[in-house]
Order: structure tokens, then sequence, then C-alpha cells
């Protein structure tokens, strides 16, 4: 079949946060010309009995849909902004591609309401994906609807996101983290290497952090004592992280320390041992850390050198309008904003609050919800204000940061580009300055005494009756 082109054409990925559906019919004008005869139910295309040929010629390539699109004829596909299709074959015309959308339909698209998944991220089959070495997949990360693995994909170690259901719908939300992930190149969110859609192995290949999660560094690290300088840095890199998706106008909708990885080993060769005093030096320098930060010995990687990358994007979803703010109830409760958990409305500001938390993990190195039932403290939170303990004593500069992520009206909360222009010059600053041995313990001491009152403050939750706090819930939830 022959098209003209469908119009308005946009050549910039950055105009999908501006626009993602075209409606104007007046405007949008999409007409085709020899449109084929089709019976009911069925659509033929003239070269349709060559497309197992075509389809063997050509590379799959996977699109993101940009805007809507109504078909016009029986012969064409509806389009849904954010969701997939899958290239079969091309056709004479080059403004019309052949594909199947994610429901299985299949038809025409005009090429201007899409965009390629990725050069770098493509499909891949599931023979691309082997096993290390020692013969068999090394488990490294499980979560409720996939497990990840270390595996082998063009002769290097990947890690590979693997669903644990073949439910259609599960591969869908699959193919949307794939979209959601590619549209964000940063070197603060993990990077995808493709996708692969072919049993037994449907999954995202990404790019391997041996470092595990900031969550275990974190467990790791909880005896031990960490420059403020370090915290800071690992804080504006995340920040610099969540600026980037507020930039394409999405949500994460579940950060916490637990969905921020470490993309290099982490070294621990004595890790108690020193502490920089000036700029000029860094964490380990005389127990064997080289220039390029990784360590003679072990060959890991120093704390003042690692690497975050926010990861997990199967929350994440696309801020288009204040009647579409209120969704369906996701992330960690402990980690919720009061609008987030009461209302269902998520927005950067949400993302902001869990932020704050997040930088409650890194001081404290523990679990906003130790001892407690996570949606007990989100309850409090959300109806009574109460917040993190913060020990009188604590960094200032860190704990207006905090308290200000914690505003109960979104609207006063800072924005992630604030929060990097915050910890940036918060590390700039430090870097100016010569910390004493004293100095550097206050922030021990602060930890310390934070873990003690995180202990007072749940037993007191505890006390008040967590009975009647569930049953609330659930009542509310009803």
């Amino acid at each position: 079949p022959l098209h003209h082109s469908a119009s308005p054409s946009t050549d910039s990925e950055y105009e999908v946060s501006k626009c993602s559906t075209l409606e104007n019919n007046d405007v949008l004008i999409v007409e085709r010309e020899n449109a084929l005869d089709f019976a009911d139910n069925e659509v033929t295309f003239r070269y349709q009995e060559n497309e197992d040929v075509n389809r063997s010629q050509e590379p799959s390539q996977v699109f993101e849909i940009l805007f809507d699109y109504k078909a016009r004829n029986n012969d064409e596909l509806n389009l849904t902004a954010g969701t997939t299709v899958k290239l079969i074959r091309k056709t004479e015309e080059e403004s019309w591609f052949f594909g199947e959308c994610e429901n299985g339909n299949r038809g025409l698209f005009p090429v201007n309401y899409v965009k390629l998944l990725g050069s770098d991220a493509k499909l891949i089959t599931a023979e691309e994906i082997l096993e290390p070495h020692t013969g068999k997949e090394e488990l490294i990360g499980r979560g409720a609807s996939a497990e990840v693995f270390k595996v082998v994909f063009n002769g290097e170690l990947v890690a590979f996101k693997r669903i644990r259901e073949r439910k259609p719908a599960d591969i869908e939300a699959l193919k949307r983290e794939a979209v959601v992930i590619n549209r964000l190149r940063h070197p603060n969110i993990i990077h995808l290497l493709g996708v692969c859609l072919e049993h037994p192995r449907i999954g995202l290949v990404l790019e391997l952090c041996e470092g595990g999660s900031l969550k275990k560094l974190c467990q790791t690290l909880v005896n031990s004592f960490v420059s403020v300088r370090v915290l800071v840095d690992y804080a504006a890199q995340i920040a610099s992280a969540m600026k980037c998706m507020a930039a394409e106008n999405l949500m994460h909708r579940d950060l916490k320390a637990d969905n921020v990885l470490v993309k290099e080993r982490v070294c621990l060769c004595n890790i108690s041992a020193y502490t920089p005093t000036s700029a000029a030096q860094t964490m380990h320098l005389h127990n064997g850390i080289q220039a390029d930060g990784y360590c003679q010995h072990c060959k890991c990687k120093a704390l003042d050198r690692l690497t975050m990358k926010v990861t997990d994007f199967g929350n994440t979803k696309k801020i288009k309008d204040e009647e579409e703010k209120r969704q369906s109830l996701v992330g960690t409760y402990a980690w919720m904003a009061p609008e987030a958990y009461k209302f269902q409305n998520y927005s950067e500001a949400s993302d902001v609050w869990s932020f704050g938390v997040l930088l409650w993990e890194l001081l404290t190195r523990k679990d906003p919800h130790q001892g407690c039932m996570p949606i007990t403290v989100a309850f409090h939170v959300s109806t009574k204000g109460i917040d993190l303990p913060i020990a009188d004593d604590c960094p200032l500069k860190w704990k207006g940061i905090m308290q200000s992520c914690w505003e109960v009206a979104p609207e006063r909360r800072p924005t992630f580009a604030e929060l990097l222009n915050l910890f940036t010059e918060y590390r700039e600053e430090l870097e100016r300055t010569t910390f004493s041995e004293e100095q550097e313990a206050l922030v021990k001491r602060v930890q310390d005494e934070i873990q003690r009152e995180i202990t007072e403050v749940y037993v007191k939750l505890n006390e008040d009756g967590q009975e009647l706090v569930v049953s609330c819930c659930l009542k509310h939830s009803n």
C-alpha cells in the first residue's frame, strides 16, 4: 500500500516530554491512496506472503510510540503513546512501516510517530545470552516479579533481569521499563544493553554493577566510619540521576538505597583506619589506592571513587497533567510521601520525599522501618507528621536538606535540580575545608545517637498499638 506522510514530524526525543498525544484531526492529516480491499477481521497485504523472508533479512527493531495515533484504515495500527511497536518489515514508502503492537495486532504505522528504542539497546536472541565460565547463572538480585543473574553477552559479564512469569502483562511491563531506561542516558542511571523476548530468557540485558546495592554497602559499613565528604558525593550523584528523570517528566516512584547500585567492587581494606584531612587526600591513599581509585591489593575501588547507578524503573511513570496524577499505590511504605500514601498522588515532589529518606539511610546506614511494620510507619507519617529521628548535632547542612525534602506540602520541597546544586555546593565547600579528627568524629557520634533514637521511636510506635494502626489502614484501603 502507498501512503502519504503523516505529519507533523519531530526528530527530537525531548519533544516527548512536551507532547504525548496528537489528536487535532485538522492538523494531523494522514491520507492513504490505493487502500486495499479486506474482509472483516482479516487484513491482507501485498507483501505478506514474503513476510518471513523479509523478517530474516532485516534485524528486529523495537520502536517507542511517541504520540497517540488513531487508525484511518483497517490495515493500520492504533498507536498509544508510551507503548512499543515491533518492526516486522519496511514498506515501499519510507514514511510507513509494517509492525506488531504489544497487544499482538499487526498493521501499518507512521514512522514519524515513533522513535527507535536505541541503536545499542537492541532486540537480542536467547542464544546470545550465555552462562558464565562457571557453567551456571549466578543469582545476584531478586525482586517482586524478576530475578537478576550474572551472564555473558558479547563476551562480557553483564546483568540479566529475567521475569519470573511469562504473563503478557509482565512482558509488556518489561518492554515499558526498557523504553524508560533507554531514554534516560545518564552516567548515574543503569545502562540498557538489550532486550530479549524469546523463551526461556525473557528479560533485560543491563550493565553489570559489581558493588551490589547501596543498601548492601550501607549494611556492610554499619559499624565503620565513613567521611561526610563521601556521603555528599553519593547524594550528588543520585540527585543528578533524578534530575535527568525529572527533565524527562518521569517519576521513579520507588527511590531508595536498595534501588541504587554501585558500579564497582568496593575496597574494604582498612576501611576505618584513615580519614582524609584535606581535599588533596583520598580515602585510602596510604593503603595502596592508585591514581585511578583502584586498590593495588584487592583490585577494588575506594569508597570515595565509587559510581552510583539508579535502577529498577518498573514503577516509573510519565507525569502528564493534574488529572492523571492519581494512580494506583506503588512503592515502599517507609519511603513513601504522605500524598502518595493517602491520595496516590505522585510527582517529582514525592520522589524528592523518598530521596530525603535515602539521605537518612546514607547517614545512619539503617532501615527506616527497623523494628516496626513498614505500613505502620507510613500511616503515622501520613496522619501525624512523624518523621525520622535526626540528632541535634547532625551536620546542619545535611539536616537542612533532609528536612526540606520532608516538607508536608509537596510544592515546598526542592526540585532535584535544586538538590543537585545544593549538594554540588556542599561538596565544593567540603573540598575547601580541612577536617580535623574531632570534626569527623562528630559525624560518627551523630550516627550512633540516631541509631539509639531509632530504637526509642519505634518502641513508642509499637506501644501506641500496631493492631489499631493496621486496622485503620485496612479500613482506609477499603
